[in-house]
């Protein structure tokens, strides 16, 4: 599947409600709520945690930030990262966020970093984070994301999506769909293993195949 057909994938909205994407993102338009993920797109997660890490000499894609800057997830390279795609017109979404500040506040893995990338306007991403107070960092930007899931050999197809990434820059696995506490808590355990090296980096991808 192409950009062009991801990106319409994320746009169509209530004509696809088992996918659950929005069909407009203007700051004028009615802002749905998307439904949870469907049996289908949850088989997805499971074949993209078989990804391959992508190349070293894939360019490094650049997301605007809340400043003004441009930043790439390259940044936090030698840190275990939970790269979270979501939008404020996501129900999920909103849901899982106060989990992930914890996650970020608590660090129960040494260099832990939560990275949250928006779907959405700017404006309504500065608006929403003035509300909601985030403690990680969050970059906005459409294309560059889709851009980001194609290095990891993925397909974009719903929102809250959630990439684990290891220290090393490889993909663990793609959570498709909200993160609960239930499952935050075994990917937590399961990286805390693998940075004790007591599990190895392929047992850890099979075992945050949830």
């Amino acid at each position: 599947m192409n950009k062009i057909v991801i990106y319409l994938l994320v746009l169509i909205g209530s004509a696809l409600a088992g996918f659950g994407i929005s069909h407009a993102l203007r700051s004028d338009a009615p802002q749905p709520e998307i439904a949870e993920p469907t049996p289908l797109i949850d088989q997805a997660a499971g074949e993209a945690a078989e990804a391959q890490t992508p190349p070293a000499d894939l360019p490094s894609i650049y997301f605007a930030s809340m400043g003004g800057d441009k930043i790439s997830i390259n940044e936090w390279d030698g840190q275990f990262r939970l790269v979270n795609f979501w939008a404020t017109w996501c129900a999920p979404c909103r849901r899982e966020i106060p989990l992930l500040k914890t996650l970020q506040q608590e660090q129960p893995v040494e260099g832990l970093q939560v990275v949250g990338i928006a779907f959405d306007e700017m404006d309504a991403v500065t608006t929403y984070h003035d509300e909601i107070d985030f403690n990680y960092p969050v970059l906005v930007g459409e294309d560059a994301a889709i851009g980001l899931a194609d290095q990891y050999q993925l397909e974009l197809m719903a929102l809250p999506f959630t990439l684990i990434i290891g220290r090393g820059g490889e993909l663990l696995n793609a959570h498709v769909g909200e993160i609960d506490e239930q499952e935050a808590a075994h990917i937590i355990d399961v990286l805390q293993r693998l940075d004790q090296q007591q599990i190895t980096l392929p047992e850890a991808k099979q075992q945050l195949t949830l």
